[in-house]
């Protein structure tokens, strides 16, 4: 009798190891999917943050190009311009 109660304990002692082990394996894959998540996330951050430096280093070019041309056609026009002369 002690013997098949020993034997008894021993499979629920058993499966209710394996049931917290596959608790265990269910919660350690949902922080997986979740860490995963997070890290996709930040790489699309990073990736999102060099394009915006890169848009604005091209709309400043763009600025001081506009600029220079506008300048240089200010100037060229007053040069040229024969009643500014007089």
């Amino acid at each position: 009798m002690i013997q098949l109660h020993n034997s008894i304990s021993s499979e629920k002692t058993e499966t209710s190891i394996v049931q917290r082990l596959q608790v265990l394996d269910n919660i350690y894959k949902h922080v997986k999917m979740i860490r995963e998540s997070s890290d996709d996330n930040v790489e699309e951050n990073h990736i999102k943050a060099e394009w915006q430096f890169a848009a604005i280093v091209v709309d400043r070019l763009g600025l001081i190009l506009f600029a220079l041309i506008l300048a240089t056609t200010i100037i060229t026009i007053m040069v040229k311009a024969p009643f500014l002369m007089n």
